[in-house]
């Protein structure tokens, strides 16, 4: 969490005089100070001027934003989920083998785990698409919570950097697996390979159903600290200025976050 260091500077006048009492035998007609105690009145002892405190600084006028994201990020959970799902319904059937005796049956198994393989990147895609405006709204919102109670103070770049590391890193990683597969079976000619066996199979898959995840992950980040900093750099106050009054004292109070 990232602290912010507070300013205020107070400028106030008292319209108390300050009262000065000559000493009896100063030849110098030198002032001295009055004393501590107040003087007595036909109404009692004058009260001491008190001392003026500003006030609270103002809160911020900003906007609450109207979706909070959170809709759209259970959406890209769920769809992330049912990419998983598609995977591995794909694997299972890929790997399960087929009965040479049943022709129809094997290339039903077959094609139905093409459709899920298909399914797979498809749904992890959508999930992207998702994530990304709703990461947006949730750290808009959060942004609001910021400038308006001081909660959630997240450093929105911290966000904007992991993500974008995470997003290049494991999108480069998706998209090189596909065709280094595809090359290595294609200039395989072994039957015992690891391209058609089945530990290289379930590997190469979930290797890119990983990546693709954590793709989807990055992008989310990088959206909600671009929402973050966003909407604090145009609502975040700089300097707030709030008149104050005592009896006996009135002024301005400044002060500042940065």
């Amino acid at each position: 969490m990232r602290s912010h260091a507070l300013i205020a500077i107070t400028v106030g006048v008292s319209l108390v005089p300050l009262g000065v009492h000559a000493a009896p035998g100063d030849d110098d007609g030198l002032a001295a100070p009055a004393e501590d105690t107040p003087e007595a009145t036909p109404e009692g002892p004058a009260e001491a001027p008190s001392v003026a405190t500003p006030p609270p600084v103002a809160p911020s006028s900003a906007p609450e934003p109207e979706y909070k994201g959170k809709g759209l990020i259970g959406a890209a959970i769920g769809v992330t989920a049912l990419s998983w799902v598609s995977r591995a319904t794909a694997i299972g059937l890929a790997v399960g083998g087929c009965n040479s005796t049943d022709f129809n049956g094997c290339t039903g198994r077959v094609g139905a785990a093409a459709a899920f393989l298909y399914l797979a990147p498809i749904s992890q895609f959508a999930a992207t698409g998702l994530v990304i405006p709703g990461g947006l709204l949730k750290g808009r919102h959060d942004a609001w919570r910021a400038v308006t109670t001081g909660s959630p103070d997240r450093n929105g770049t911290s966000f904007i950097i992991a993500g974008g590391v995470v997003f290049g890193v494991f999108t480069a990683v998706s998209i090189i697996l596909r065709p280094a597969y595809l090359i290595g079976c294609l200039n395989s000619i072994d039957s015992d390979s690891v391209c058609v066996s089945k530990g290289g199979f379930i590997g190469y898959n979930l290797g890119v159903q990983l990546s693709d995840t954590l793709s989807t992950t990055g992008a989310g980040l990088m959206s909600y600290g671009i929402g973050y900093n966003g909407y604090k750099r145009r609502y975040a106050p700089r300097v707030s200025v709030a008149p104050f009054g005592s009896r006996g004292a009135y002024g301005l109070s400044f002060s500042g976050s940065f």
